[in-house]
């Protein structure tokens, strides 16, 4: 018994080091996400479930105030650069002719409540209460913002209607804390008011999703109006977990990982598994380019990938990691 507890601690000395000591960025990327194979990202109109067509209405895109300007008593308006303007797309590519603004994608857990990723709020891993405030300050959460809604105002200019568009009264959770052992990455923010007309995601917080289940998001890729990305599934390792195996143990326990078809604004979006339609956490990052330069000419295509385990580094947190705030929220009312 000595001589094996000595073999393992040998072991995973060896191993640790072999790492650097501060592997923070691989276990998180606030800035791109992929395409695996066919892509697979709709508009909640086109999409054949009704279930998940509704689940899209407590989706929300995050947007800074000063994206939005007055219109009349009942509507804001924005400037939008389309999407192959702000990335330089090559013709063809999809979605390019729609509009794009905000940063990151919230979704609606209590009639006055909203979960998102933490880096959305701040990529400060300790801020104080006043550069939370004045976060909170800065913040919009647009629901509704799809396609079918945008009402053109003149070009480049996008009309949204008032009563569809929230601020932020409240930061009461946030987390965006790595290290070799540990990892969250999540914010749950007080709306300025309830909502009525939508009902709050259920969420998974007794069991954990096993590998292999089918998984769904909904979001706002590159600030697009929502679309749902769907054919996805949990993956047992991804191509740095198999790098880094005693690593992905502990990683297993804050998130998983998936092949699902997400970008730069998916970042907070509820991913959900396809068979019980519950959240199952929250998409926090990936780690290669949206788009690549094509040298011949000159612009961007969509960065596509297979759909190996080994490609799969779409990283999404338990929604678990949420519990022990919902927990204390429901005491206190």
């Amino acid at each position: 018994m000595i001589k094996f507890v000595l073999t393992l601690s040998i072991f995973f000395t060896v191993k640790l080091s072999a790492y650097p000591t501060d592997i923070s960025t691989e276990l998180i990327s606030d800035i791109n996400k992929i395409i695996h194979g066919e892509d697979n990202r709709y508009e909640p109109t086109e999409y054949f479930d009704p279930d998940v067509q509704l689940l899209s209405r407590s989706v929300a895109l995050m947007a800074s105030k000063h994206q939005l300007h007055k219109y009349d008593e009942n509507n804001l308006i924005f400037n939008a650069r389309s999407l192959k303007s702000k990335m330089r797309l090559c013709d063809g590519e999809k979605f390019e002719d729609q509009p794009t603004l905000g940063h990151c994608t919230a979704f609606l857990i209590a009639p006055n409540l909203v979960a998102t990723a933490g880096h959305c709020i701040s990529q400060n891993r300790a801020p104080e209460a006043t550069e939370l405030a004045r976060e909170c300050g800065r913040m919009k959460f647009i629901f509704d913002f799809t396609d079918d809604h945008l009402k053109s105002y003149a070009q480049k200019k996008f009309v949204v209607n008032r009563d569809k568009v929230f601020g932020c009264k409240k930061i009461i959770s946030f987390r965006y804390k790595k290290s070799n052992l540990y990892l969250d990455d999540h914010a749950i923010i007080q709306l300025d008011r309830d909502i009525k007309d939508r009902m709050p995601l259920k969420l998974n917080l007794k069991s954990r999703a096993r590998i292999f289940t089918s998984v769904f998001t909904i979001g706002h890729p590159n600030g697009l109006p929502l679309k749902i990305a769907d054919e996805g599934s949990i993956k047992p390792f991804s191509r740095e977990q198999g790098q880094n195996y005693f690593y992905s143990l502990f990683r297993k326990r804050f998130v998983f990982y998936t092949n699902l078809d997400t970008f730069r604004g998916n970042s907070g979006s509820p991913v959900f598994n396809t068979e019980t339609k519950l959240v199952e956490g929250i998409l926090i990052g990936g780690d290669e380019d949206d788009y690549i330069f094509d040298e011949e000419l000159w612009c961007r295509k969509v960065n596509v990938k297979d759909n190996s385990f080994k490609q799969s580094r779409e990283q999404v947190l338990r929604i678990k990691m949420l519990k022990p705030t919902l927990n204390s929220l429901n005491k206190n009312n």
